[in-house]
């Protein structure tokens, strides 16, 4: 009976902190559109500015527009200084493949929730960009059948979900360039008509090389990740918080701080890995 009671306090919990969110997020949609609405055409606005727009205290007016900024609804562009970020922003970034842009189009006129992640977003930053490669696309958790057999319709192949180990063998039979990776998500804070942030889309991109067998080289992803900060600012915050909610935090906070790290750790860590395996 302890045990039942706990597992109900533990369940009535995490309905009480999922309700918190979801009411923190709507508040933030919510003085979002405000903002947007006085000062959308304005180059950049100030705190003040904002201030006057939701009629609230300073204090809690920096802490919405900190949030705005660390979901990539708004850009800090210095202090106390914000700006939205242009209609076309989002648009000028991605490199979509034929097939990403032929994929994005049928999500569109079916009315669902997604976003294309991972190459396709960050093939500005390299050199090279392959020839071919697979299609990343994240889809609202409840609509991965519907998006699967809409693909199919159209005569285009996908994997579901986390069928990880198929890939290299539907690679053998299949071109690259003709297959889409579903993954399904309930999260799309860090989109924007249907294009994921670059932090997101590094650390989804991160993952599948790492933890699938998607055909990139580590190396081609570190020269991306060099690349991206050398020519955008990358919001090391926004970049942790994604990697938290896909369990790649120790991966991510090991990558941002490799500059501070001694050759010493670096040794020491594979010294215990190589100990462990003994």
């Amino acid at each position: 009976m302890t045990y039942l009671c706990l597992f109900i306090d533990i369940w009535l919990s995490f309905l009480y902190i999922e309700e918190a969110m979801e009411k923190l997020t709507k508040s933030l949609k919510e003085k979002l559109n405000l903002l947007l609405s006085e000062l959308g055409e304005n180059p950049a606005f100030t705190v003040a500015d904002a201030v006057g727009v939701l009629k609230a205290k300073e204090t809690t007016v920096r802490w919405v527009l900190w949030n705005l900024c660390d979901k990539g609804k708004i850009i800090r562009i210095g202090k106390g200084l914000y700006t939205f970020r242009s209609q076309g922003q989002h648009k000028s970034l991605p490199h979509l493949s034929a097939m990403a842009k032929e994929v994005k189009k049928i999500f569109e006129e079916a009315g669902l929730e997604f976003f294309i992640s991972g190459l396709d977003i960050l093939a500005g930053y390299m050199t090279h960009v392959p020839e071919k490669y697979p299609v990343l696309v994240f889809v609202g958790r409840e609509n991965m059948d519907e998006a699967h057999d809409l693909l199919e319709s159209q005569k285009i192949d996908s994997i579901i979900g986390d069928k990880v180990n198929e890939y290299k063998k539907i690679y053998r039979i299949l071109p690259l360039s003709e297959l889409t990776i579903l993954r399904p998500t309930r999260e799309f804070d860090y989109s924007k008509d249907g294009i994921a942030e670059p932090e997101k889309a590094f650390v989804d991109l991160y993952y599948e090389v790492t933890r699938a067998s998607f055909p990139l080289s580590l190396e081609e992803l570190g020269r991306i990740f060099l690349n991206m900060h050398r020519r955008i600012f990358i919001n090391e915050t926004r970049l942790s918080k994604v990697a938290i909610r896909r369990n790649l935090h120790h991966d991510v906070r090991y990558i941002l701080n490799y500059k501070r790290i001694s050759p010493h750790a670096f040794e020491f860590a594979d010294i215990l890995t190589r100990l462990e395996g003994d």
